[in-house]
């Protein structure tokens, strides 16, 4: 089974993946990953969490994201 930083790691590279680093954050408090940030989509959203789930080691997210659509589609 993976260690606690091994879970961490792979949780960021992963997330890293789909957007920026600084946009979202990524936390591990026991096997729960926390998220939070801002995103552009609820699709990209559902994206990040759903990655999220599938780490190895990771039994549930917390999840602080807020979509923030640009100014032109409201």
């Amino acid at each position: 089974m993976a260690n606690d930083n091994e879970i961490l790691r792979e949780l960021t590279e992963r997330v890293n993946g789909i957007t920026s680093p600084d946009v979202v954050t990524v936390e591990l408090e026991g096997n729960i990953a926390i998220i939070s940030g801002t995103v552009r989509s609820l699709a990209k959203k559902n994206e990040i969490v759903m990655t999220a789930a599938y780490v190895a080691g990771v039994e549930g997210i917390d999840n602080r994201l807020v979509v923030h659509a640009p100014e032109y589609i409201l």
